[in-house]
Order: C-alpha cells, then structure tokens, then sequence
C-alpha cells in the first residue's frame, strides 16, 4: 500500500520504484510469456477465425464455374418491357442505345416471319 504525504495536483502521478534482486526471481520462457499473452487477449484469433470461416464459404459457394461449362446469355427484354424500358429500369436514366434498342426492337416485330 502507498500514499503521498501531500495532495498531488491536477494530472500528477505517483511514480514507485521497486528494486527485486535478480537472483530472486524466476525467469520465464519465451513461449511462456505467448502462451500468458494469448490466453488475456483472445481477441487476437478473430482474424484467424475470420480467415478461416471466409475461406470455407469462398471454397464451398465462391468457386468460379468448371472451364467449358456456358452461361446462356438472354439478350430479349422480359415479356411487355420494351429495351427501353429495361434500360432506364436497370440505370435510373434514359440512354441514347435505350432508344436506338427499342426503335430496331420495334422494326424487327414488323419484318414478316419466314
């Protein structure tokens, strides 16, 4: 237990100095002092838990699909939308192509079929 014989004023500190004999005190292990660090800060496996738990989604959903195997793309505007339509639907504006796109769409439904 310590004290001061006078009060210490604002944003004073107390400094105690303490004189230990090397001959009394153990020396610890390297892989002691780890061990006591790890065990008070566990907080320090959170990237590695992080690591682990992302790369076991990346290895079962992220994967990029087998080489050879094709994606069909769709290039027709769903059912009762005109390219224009779907064009400002997925930007939030109206393109110049958004335009041309529904003009050629709607020259093409009057070609007659063969």
């Amino acid at each position: 237990m310590f004290e001061t014989t006078n009060p210490l004023p604002m944003r004073g500190g107390l400094t105690i100095d303490i004189f230990h004999p090397e001959r009394r005190t153990e020396r610890t292990e390297c892989a002691d002092e780890v061990i006591w660090f790890l065990g008070s800060n566990p907080i320090v496996f959170l990237p590695l838990l992080t690591l682990a738990v992302m790369l076991g989604l990346w290895h079962k959903v992220g994967k990029d699909p087998e080489p050879g195997v094709s994606v069909a793309p769709m290039y027709e505007p769903p059912k009762g939308l005109t390219p224009a339509e779907v064009g400002t639907l997925i930007d939030d504006s109206t393109d110049p192509r958004d335009i041309t796109s529904t003009i050629v769409e709607s020259g093409r439904a009057r070609l007659p079929q063969d």
